[in-house]
């Protein structure tokens, strides 16, 4: 979000036939000369580049047993103009961009592209529909190991349909209908392996 309001604000600026400008958007104020943008603007993303990577060292190896991956700019001298390509290497594997890996693969290192960028601002929740759908019962084992250290800091809602997930809980919720027309809310807390129900109108 900040960068897509920097990148607004840096067009806008070269719009006004590249003077220095005073532009408030969202609350964010910035007088500077177009030079000075385009410093600040590179100095930014490639902080930000260089705090995600890291926490790629951390996260990748955990959900692949190995391997690395990484953030590059694929057009580093236009930092107005370039895109982010995702380089990913899987151990036994050559370096590739995300797009030529298998679904499975995919997946996980779309989960540890957003792990990372969590882990580096939590959030008081996180939301999860399905996250694990492409996972097998070995990745979605290190994937809960994961979770088990975002949810340290944050409470995690996650919708799945996979027993393993549902074993690595603290709380479930099942919707049952029993009877038709009406829907059944059964919770189960696994610490204190007591349950209780629900009923309410569907």
């Amino acid at each position: 979000e900040i960068w897509r309001v920097w990148k607004e604000v840096v067009g806008q600026t070269y719009a006004e036939n590249s003077r220095p400008s005073k532009i408030r958007k969202k609350q964010l104020t910035v007088t500077v000369s177009d030079s000075i943008w385009l410093q600040e603007l590179t100095f930014y993303k490639e902080t930000i580049l260089k705090k995600i990577n890291g926490k790629l060292q951390e996260v990748f190896p955990r959900l692949f047993e190995g391997g690395s991956a990484r953030l590059e700019l694929t057009n580093p001298a236009e930092p107005l103009e370039t895109g982010v390509e995702f380089m990913v290497h899987p151990p036994g594997k050559k370096l590739t961009r995300m797009s030529l890996l298998s679904g499975g693969e995919k997946a996980l290192s779309a989960i540890s592209f957003i792990f990372s960028i969590f882990l580096l601002k939590p959030t008081s929740f996180c939301l999860m529909d399905e996250i694990d759908a492409p996972l097998d019962d070995a990745n979605v084992t290190r994937f809960n190991n994961l979770m088990k250290v975002i949810g340290e800091k944050s409470q995690i809602i996650m919708i799945t349909h996979n027993k393993n997930s549902m074993e690595f809980a603290d709380m479930l919720f099942g919707i049952t209908m029993e009877q038709k027309g009406l829907s059944k809310v059964v919770s189960v807390n696994l610490n204190s392996e007591k349950s209780t129900s629900e009923l309410t109108a569907a």
